[in-house]
């Protein structure tokens, strides 16, 4: 599969001079989200079966979208269509746990309030680890 490569641009229509995703060079940095996703479902945008997306460098976003879990090589019928997604992330006020994969209750209340606490959780409501 032929990948393209992506021009490093400064010029957002948005202001992300105040995101906390930046290079060494403390300028946005950009980052890319590899998938598999299916030829007859959304081919353009992005595809998750949980509450987030992971980002990286372009050699693992190029390996989970030809290897990961149901990429072309573990999932058995229908086409896939391997992609990757170039995109400059705006994080201003990080939830940062590094202790345990899942955040719990008192962290994302103390994080982000009450309110978008309780809309997260209804959200989510029906999501499981497994």
């Amino acid at each position: 599969m032929a990948r393209t490569k992506s021009k490093r641009t400064y010029d957002f229509p948005i202001d992300l001079s105040k995101t906390k995703v930046v290079g060494r060079n403390g300028k946005p940095l950009l980052v890319y989200r590899g998938e598999f996703g299916a030829v007859d479902g959304n081919p353009t945008g992005f595809q998750a079966t949980r509450a987030s997306y992971s980002f990286g460098d372009i050699r693992i976003a190029n390996i989970y979208s030809d290897y990961g879990a149901g990429s072309k090589y573990s999932f058995n019928g229908g086409d896939r269509a391997p992609k990757v997604f170039p995109v400059y992330l705006d994080i201003r006020n990080p939830v940062v746990n590094w202790e345990d994969p899942f955040i719990e209750y008192p962290e994302l209340l103390a994080a982000v309030g009450e309110e978008l606490t309780l809309k997260l959780l209804i959200k989510h409501q029906g999501l499981t680890a497994d």
